[in-house]
């Protein structure tokens, strides 16, 4: 059977049958149990609905299709044994992005969806051609001429999957990059951040991480993913380019937990909170161990792990009293907290500084929260409430009864004057200036009691 090179932009390329992009982990290649043949077929039946599969002991497949078209799969197209999963690709011809597309209707997907499909899995195999029919299945043809397909329910989720634990996406991205000097070529050490970066969002998993930065996620159920190295890395050079960060914000501070390895629904709550402090709009899924999934009002999705979101008395006790950077700066006073100017935000990133010698840059949005950006890629973010204070009102109107007093007090002196001197008009000045006295007393104190409220 043969096909032209034209027949790899049509769906399916070109072929009656299609071969899984995921293939079955075996423990013996030359003699499949019931259980791993039934993967198989599964796992086949998912890229060719309502096709008759059929597994025999060495995991070959023989595929019919409604239209009476029928193909064998060799065992070598869906099945590998244990040690791939340590291989690049984790054994697979063709790689399944670890993020879904978010669409309105599984059933048909409209051309921008499919186009927002086909970048994800052309991301994560380069050189490839990738055709997304109407259902959210991707053929994909290597350039080596391999072809496999992804299917739909791998590629694809609805909106209400983002309040689901992984908001939906079959492996979590971390929240903050991993700086590299070349994206193109990582070093050992780069490619272990790398590495620990996505474990920590992906526990439990087997992850590997190629030169070009790419990590092969393999979950505890077999599952194959891989995340781009354009979600993963940032090259020094852009390192304070806010455009290259992944888009969710990790609150500067940590909430204070009994139990880090399990939260309460208390404790779940105020790490919502926090998390939807500095990502207005977005919804955050916390599991039980404080790890957060965040999905923006853009459709970006990234997970911050719990280690920087959560402390325990050891961590407060530690540094920083247990949050992500020293946030124990004297907060900078403004005239209108609504309104910050450039010299009051030049004077908080001073401040913030001051108390940080490893923050490289400090970014503020419009509501004068803080993006602080470290010099080995950490990035947090400050809320406003905690970088700026308003301006107190000294005047209270004191200055004006202060006046009334002296005046009257004046008043007083010069119409006892005119009275014939029978010490009535020394008295009387006396009592006047008393009042004063201790009107005046009582003003300032209650000034200075305001001003302690405002402080």
């Amino acid at each position: 059977m043969t096909k032209s090179a034209a027949d790899a932009a049509k769906a399916n390329a070109g072929n009656a049958v299609n071969t899984p992009a995921a293939k079955v982990e075996v423990k013996d290649p030359a003699n499949l149990t019931d259980e791993e043949k039934a993967k198989v077929k599964e796992a086949i039946e998912a890229v060719n609905p309502v096709s008759k599969v059929v597994v025999d002991d060495k995991g070959n497949a023989t595929v019919t299709t409604p239209e009476g078209n029928t193909a064998v799969i060799p065992a070598a197209d869906v099945t590998k044994s244990v040690a791939d999963a340590g291989k690049a690709n984790a054994g697979n011809a063709v790689n399944t992005p670890a993020a879904k597309v978010e669409v309105k209707d599984l059933a048909k997907l409209t051309d921008a969806e499919k186009k927002a499909i086909e970048d994800k899995v052309k991301a994560v195999n380069p050189g490839s051609k990738v055709v997304v029919d109407d259902k959210g299945n991707a053929t994909v043809t290597t350039p080596e001429g391999k072809t496999a397909t992804i299917p739909a329910t791998d590629l694809t989720k609805s909106a209400a999957d983002a309040g689901k634990e992984n908001a939906g996406n079959g492996a979590n991205t971390p929240a903050t990059k991993t700086v590299v000097k070349d994206p193109a070529n990582l070093t050992d050490e780069e490619k272990a951040k790398v590495k620990k970066a996505v474990e920590d969002v992906n526990p439990g998993s087997t992850v590997v991480v190629n030169d070009k930065g790419d990590a092969i996620v393999t979950k505890g159920d077999g599952t194959v993913l891989v995340i781009p190295e354009l979600d993963l890395v940032i090259p020094e050079d852009k390192l304070t380019d806010p455009t290259q960060q992944n888009g969710v914000n990790t609150p500067a501070t940590r909430v204070l937990v009994g139990d880090k390895a399990k939260l309460t629904a208390d404790e779940i709550e105020k790490v919502k909170e926090s998390i939807k402090a500095v990502n207005p709009g977005s919804t955050v899924v916390v599991d039980e161990n404080g790890n957060a999934t965040v999905t923006t009002p853009e459709g970006k999705t990234a997970t911050i792990p719990a280690a920087q979101l959560v402390k325990d008395a050891k961590d407060v006790a530690a540094k920083n009293n247990g949050e992500n950077i020293n946030v124990d700066f004297e907060k900078e006073t403004v005239a209108d907290l609504n309104n910050l100017t450039d010299a009051e935000k030049e004077a908080a990133k001073a401040k913030i500084k001051g108390a940080n010698a490893d923050v490289v840059e400090v970014i503020f949005d419009k509501a004068g929260n803080a993006t602080v950006i470290t010099k080995d890629g950490k990035v947090y973010t400050i809320v406003s409430k905690d970088i700026f204070k308003q301006r107190s009102s000294t005047d209270n109107g004191s200055s004006a009864n202060t006046g009334q007093i002296v005046s009257e007090h004046t008043n007083a002196r010069k119409g006892a004057k005119e009275l014939p001197y029978t010490g009535t008009a020394d008295s009387t000045v006396a009592m006047v200036a008393a009042a004063a006295s201790a009107l005046l007393g009582l003003g300032l104190a209650g000034r200075r009691r305001k001003e302690d409220e405002e402080a």
